[in-house]
């Protein structure tokens, strides 16, 4: 099979070709030139008097991360918005032939007449040449997404009941089961109730799920009572507690199914009945439980108590498997091992904390930074042993991939740094400067300046003066990412002023860490400062904005998110309705009402609509 030539790199992928058609102003084939220049052999769409001439583009084009030129190419396609700048290029005969097929069914002016076409190409993908129709699937998916036209509904209707006969295709079914659920249309709940008539496990639990979350109300609550005793096992306990937890009054002695341990200790948590829920999440770390999402929690919630005598327990009967984790787990997994292991206090936690170190792919940053503070907070001795295994680590690295990766060097040179060792800095400093080892130099000069303050007495404030002259000496962006989260762990008051200027730069480094700090430190400059970049329609961090205040003065969030939720950007919407979801009461769930129509509400953020009206239902019990 012949390879692409272009290269994507760390540019999001759109969903569909159609995603890319509708965002083209100029789609033509042509041959491109490494001068910027294309040939045009033919006119999809826009400028028909294009064909037989070159076309300049504003430059050459480039691919990737780094920006690498495109190579000169004949055959191409190439989608162009109205200034000629590239939304997508297609070099494979494959996607060009799903193009030629695609872009005149777009064309057509009458929505009906789209989906109509698109759903002949998904049945019948041998008409354009090709038998697979995965591609013609997906862009029959994303059109009924797009769907305006109340009338249309039907067609979609007519595909599910079709295609539900057999459940062949459950990623077809799943989607058009979501999209009809999303609808709140009223034509979507007798198919979905019928759903739960299907000889089909997977197909009953997920429109089960569905009604629960989009159709509550006395005919999904009515139909669910009515097939108790044939719903699949697993999901009988969670319809019964639903039903319950709405009132419905079940006939034949039905009750409650009884709780799990961690379910008991959740509910406790949640009504505020902290001692009582510890005790259970105790007993689950002692007993055989082995889903390791549920015994971090329950270690992290046990660990709240602040007791040595808890801290003791966990080690005993948890210590191997976090240690275990630390070296297997996903970095999700393994942020959360870290921040428990380091709140054990305890030396026989070093193994585990060692086995992070290692792990310095970008996503394990947070768990890096974690462990290593971890470890330097144990003592001289265990810092001594880490940073020893990082020294050997260095002076091996001409024998692995570390000679190359720079990156990977930045962290490793930070992971010394947090450990606040000054024998093995100064070690470090020597072999890095080496002649030999040139390839450490650029590495370790770039982050001397943080190095050198790393050992003051004053941690805040030599971090902070670090930050002041970032303008004059930049730092790598790892480095900057420790900083602000250790002035926000450090609550650091001094170093409000650069957090909010960096803040208001919008930094392409961690913004959920700089978030993250300004909520830690607080106070009212920062809350003031929030509430009116919130409020300013022109700031590009007015969505970011809003959800450090929503974390931090919720009182003062409410009446912020509700004047946003109808204006500003997407992203800003979809940030107040995130914060509506969480703070909101029985009165935003009726003023969400107009917004969650399909048909008529507000189209781009209809589903965080419908999130928010779940999530406030769920919580302040109001339909």
């Amino acid at each position: 099979m012949k390879k692409s030539a272009i290269i994507a790199g760390e540019k999001a992928a759109a969903s569909c070709y159609g995603q890319n058609i509708e965002q083209a102003a100029l789609i033509i084939c042509g041959d491109y030139g490494a001068d910027g220049k294309v040939l045009v052999r033919k006119v999809l769409k826009g400028d028909a008097t294009l064909l037989g001439k070159p076309l300049t583009l504003p430059g050459p084009l480039t691919m990737g991360c780094r920006l690498q030129p495109v190579p000169p190419l004949k055959n191409v396609m190439l989608l162009l918005r109205s200034d000629l700048s590239l939304v997508e290029i297609y070099d494979l005969p494959e996607s060009i032939g799903y193009m030629n097929a695609l872009v005149p069914i777009y064309g057509k002016s009458q929505e009906r007449e789209r989906l109509l076409a698109l759903l002949s190409l998904y049945k019948n993908p041998g008409k354009v040449g090709t038998t697979y129709s995965g591609e013609y699937k997906k862009e029959f998916l994303y059109a009924i997404r797009q769907m305006k036209e109340p009338a249309n509904f039907e067609i979609v209707k007519n595909l599910y009941l079709d295609e539900k006969v057999e459940a062949k295709d459950r990623l077809t079914l799943s989607s058009l089961q979501d999209w009809l659920a999303e609808t709140q249309d009223p034509r979507a709940l007798p198919l979905l109730i019928g759903a739960l008539d299907s000889h089909h496990k997977w197909l009953v639990n997920d429109a089960a799920s569905k009604l629960i979350c989009y159709f509550p109300g006395k005919e999904s609550d009515a139909a669910f009572a009515a097939r108790l005793q044939t719903l699949p096992d697993d999901l009988r306990p969670m319809v019964v507690r639903t039903l319950l937890g709405r009132g419905v009054k079940l006939t034949g002695g039905v009750k409650l199914p009884e709780a799990t341990v961690f379910q008991r200790a959740e509910a406790l948590d949640k009504e505020g009945k902290k001692k009582e829920a510890a005790a259970l999440y105790m007993q689950i770390l002692k007993s055989g439980e082995s889903n390791g999402y549920i015994l971090r929690i329950a270690a992290l919630k046990c660990l709240d108590e602040n007791s040595q005598a808890v801290r003791e327990r966990i080690i005993k009967s948890r210590l191997d498997w976090l240690t275990e984790d630390a070296a297997r787990g996903n970095y999700l997994e393994v942020t959360d091992t870290a921040r428990i292991l380091r709140e054990l206090k305890d030396e026989r936690c070093l193994k585990g904390l060692m086995a992070i170190l290692p792990r310095r792919d970008f996503i394990f940053a947070r768990a890096n930074l974690l462990a290593c503070l971890a470890i330097a907070e144990l003592g001289k001795d265990s810092a001594r042993q880490a940073a020893n295994a990082l020294l050997r680590e260095m002076s091996l690295s001409h024998k692995s991939e570390l000679s190359t990766r720079s990156d990977e060097q930045v962290r490793l040179l930070l992971e010394l740094g947090f450990l606040r060792q000054a024998a093995a800095m100064t070690e470090a400093e020597e072999f890095c400067l080496n002649p030999k080892n040139s390839h450490w130099a650029s590495s370790y000069k770039s982050l001397e300046p943080l190095l050198k303050a790393l050992p003051t007495r004053d941690e805040g404030l030599a971090l902070t003066n670090l930050l002041k002259r970032q303008g004059s000496q930049q730092l790598p962006q790892q480095a900057v990412d420790f900083i602000i989260y250790r002035l926000g762990e450090l609550k650091e008051a001094r170093s409000t002023g650069v957090l909010l200027a960096l803040f208001a730069a919008r930094p392409a480094y961690g913004p959920q860490t700089l978030n993250e700090a300004l909520q830690s430190i607080g106070g009212p400059e920062i809350i003031s400062r929030m509430e009116a970049t919130a409020l300013d329609g022109k700031s590009p961090v007015q969505a970011e904005a809003l959800e450090v205040l929503s974390n931090m003065a919720p009182a003062r969030a409410l009446p912020v998110l509700r004047k946003l939720v109808k204006n500003g950007t997407i992203e800003v919407r979809v940030r107040a309705l995130a914060g509506l979801s969480r703070l909101g009461n029985c009165d935003d769930y009726k003023m969400l009402a107009p917004l969650a129509d399909y048909w008529k509400g507000d189209r781009p953020v209809h589903y965080w609509v419908l999130q928010a009206r779940y999530n406030i239902s769920e919580r302040c019990r109001c339909h």
